[in-house]
């Protein structure tokens, strides 16, 4: 949390020292020149929430009896449900911030297709445990200050 704070402090210093430059140096085209690239910087530095494809996420009303299973399953955890699926290629299941506090799970069919029942009914369980956990990385300070 402390290097979070850290990188989204370095951030908005940036801001303020680019801002300051422009708007305070105009003695030499130097200042405004070195303020216009910190305030660049911090564009390329600042919080990041998640982008999502739309098009590819299931929602509640299409796949009513997963997310009424997902939703039993977030009860039993201790947390709230899920917002969203996608589904993907990948190997593995997980759980995924996105936006400022919707969660999404992603699962992958590779994965999912050799699962047992009891097995596909605990996988979302566990990546739902991160987020009942406290798991810093699902943290809204933290996974912004993360690279993309």
């Amino acid at each position: 949390m402390a290097v979070s704070a850290l990188v989204h402090l370095v951030t908005g210093g940036l801001v303020v020292g680019g801002a300051l430059l422009i708007v305070l140096g105009w003695e030499t085209i130097v200042q405004p020149v070195l303020g216009l690239f910190l305030i660049f910087l911090a564009a390329e530095l600042r919080p990041r929430f998640g982008k999502v494809d739309e098009e590819r996420l299931l929602r509640r009303a299409g796949v009513p009896r997963l997310f009424a299973l997902l939703d039993d399953i977030a009860e039993a955890v201790g947390t709230r449900g899920f917002d969203a699926v996608r589904l993907t290629q990948d190997f593995a299941i997980s759980a995924v911030p996105f936006g400022l506090r919707r969660r999404r799970l992603d699962i992958g069919l590779a994965l999912w297709e050799t699962l047992t029942p009891q097995q596909r009914i605990a996988c979302p369980a566990r990546a739902r445990g991160h987020f009942a956990a406290g798991d810093v990385r699902h943290n809204l300070m933290v996974r912004t200050a993360l690279p993309p």
